[in-house]
């Protein structure tokens, strides 16, 4: 059985793709961008507190050597987390578009 060579995508043919693509899984990969997008927004919603701490003298600035390191690792764990969830997304249309 001979196999025809693949050619390269237009412009259109892969607008059209992706749009039928998302129409048939949208609910999957609408949680999944909610999850990602949720853990990319996490850090910036844990560090908002810590300016008001050190307006009203709840808070010294010696603590800033536990709360910066402390933040990076959260930071980095959450950053893993939203690239983990895109990784899924990519790796579900690959399956999806291989076939």
């Amino acid at each position: 059985m001979a196999q025809t060579p693949l050619q390269p995508l237009s412009v259109g043919n892969v607008v059209s793709a992706a749009f039928r693509l998302y129409r048939d899984r949208f609910a999957t990969y609408l949680g999944i961008a909610i999850q990602a997008s949720l853990w990319i927004l996490v850090p910036f919603l844990a560090i908002l507190p810590i300016p008001f701490l050190f307006a009203f003298g709840q808070a010294e600035l010696s603590s800033l050597w536990i709360i910066i390191p402390l933040w990076l690792i959260f930071f980095f764990w959450c950053m893993a987390k939203y690239v983990m969830n895109s990784a899924l997304i990519s790796r579900l249309s690959f399956g999806i578009l291989a076939n």
